[in-house]
């Protein structure tokens, strides 16, 4: 996404994890997103729970 925002004008990023998939991730998860944080850059302008929450049994998303 950050990517993405930097090509493209009127796009913003914002960065976090995905709060049903926190057992999946480890340290090496959280120092990546520190790390981009402390790069501050411009096009990130929120932080927080991060993802949709799609199920396969769910109709809707079929």
């Amino acid at each position: 996404m950050q990517a993405l925002a930097e090509k493209y004008q009127p796009l913003y990023a914002a960065l976090g994890l995905h709060p049903g998939m926190l057992e999946k991730h480890s340290d090496v998860s959280l120092d990546q997103l520190q790390q981009a944080l402390e790069r501050r850059p411009a096009k990130v302008v929120a932080v927080g729970e991060i993802g949709l929450d799609l199920f396969g049994d769910d109709p809707q998303f079929e």
